[in-house]
């Protein structure tokens, strides 16, 4: 995969923090969102997304609006399609 991307799941209403994030395998990234994959099924619907590279992150909310299962030979993968919502100011994330 070409492109790999930082991801902090939500639950609830909290914002994750820096240290909740995690590198992810990218399959698409456009304007209206991002689709990725995960080794076992989403357990949120909302996630902020972080692009770029560090220290100079974009963060970004978005919805999981769909997932799937995806086979790689011997290993199943799950790919989430999530449509962003708004951008996060880094200052929320980052503190």
């Amino acid at each position: 995969f070409k492109y790999h991307q930082l991801i902090g799941p939500v639950y609830g209403d909290v914002l994750p923090s820096p240290q909740m994030f995690f590198t992810v395998a990218c399959e698409d990234i456009s304007a209206g969102g991002i689709a990725f994959y995960l080794d076992q099924a989403p357990d949120f619907q909302k996630v902020v997304i972080a692009l770029g590279k560090p220290p100079t992150l974009a963060y970004f909310a978005a919805d999981v609006v769909r997932y799937s299962k995806k086979q790689f030979g011997e290993k199943t993968m799950y790919l989430v399609g999530c449509r962003f919502t708004k951008r996060i100011p880094s200052s929320d994330i980052e503190g």
